[in-house]
């Protein structure tokens, strides 16, 4: 999708830029501020006491940038590819559960699917680069912290051991602190944690 590949670009890249070389971007009240790809590349400019030549401190910011693009480039190729790989799961999610059968970016799709099933889907399940299967929450918005559905309080950053007692699932790995994320060792196992966290909120 190349309109897809162009418009992140455009919004990750173009439009901060934009924003930077017109004192259009407003600045955060905090004392550390995030370093932007603007003034990473104007790092580059040869200090007011070195030796080095200036035609070529901008060939080393133009390969630099030219790095960046092409990363960005890439990493949007590979986004745009994961959308009908989710959307396919949207149309098969069931009960309030989307399952993935390998990880791939999900969040930008789902929040704007058109499919009305993606409205109703609380959690994601997908396999763990560390082995077995994970679930996360599915907050309320995109940039939102709020879950749609939460996971038991008493879940909430316990051993596998406790975990395991607590749930009675005895492959059951891990629930984050906070409890947006969690698995177990099977995906029969993570969906059941998925289905009993469900029944009991």
């Amino acid at each position: 999708d190349p309109y897809f590949v162009w418009k992140s670009i455009d919004k990750k890249i173009m439009q901060g830029v934009d924003a930077i070389d017109n004192y259009s971007l407003p600045r955060a009240d905090y004392p550390i501020q995030a370093m932007s790809i603007s003034k990473a590349i104007s790092l580059f400019n040869p200090t007011w006491n070195s030796s080095e030549n200036e035609d070529e401190a901008f060939i080393k910011a133009v390969r630099f940038a030219e790095a960046i693009l092409d990363n960005m480039i890439i990493s949007a190729e590979s986004k745009a590819k994961a959308r009908k790989i989710v959307e396919e799961a949207i149309d098969k999610s069931s009960k309030h559960i989307m399952v993935l059968d390998q990880f791939v970016p999900w969040q930008d799709f789902l929040y704007n699917s058109e499919n009305p099933k993606a409205k109703d889907i609380d959690f994601v399940i997908f396999p763990s680069n560390r082995g077995g299967y994970n679930w996360v929450c599915v907050t309320k918005d995109f940039n939102g912290r709020e879950n749609r559905k939460d996971v038991p309080l008493e879940w909430r950053g316990c051993t596998s051991e406790e975990l395991q007692n607590l749930t009675g699932i005895n492959t059951a790995k891990f629930c984050h602190i906070d409890g947006f994320i969690g698995g177990s060792e099977t995906l029969e196992d993570t969906i059941r944690m998925v289905k009993l966290a469900y029944r009991n909120k």
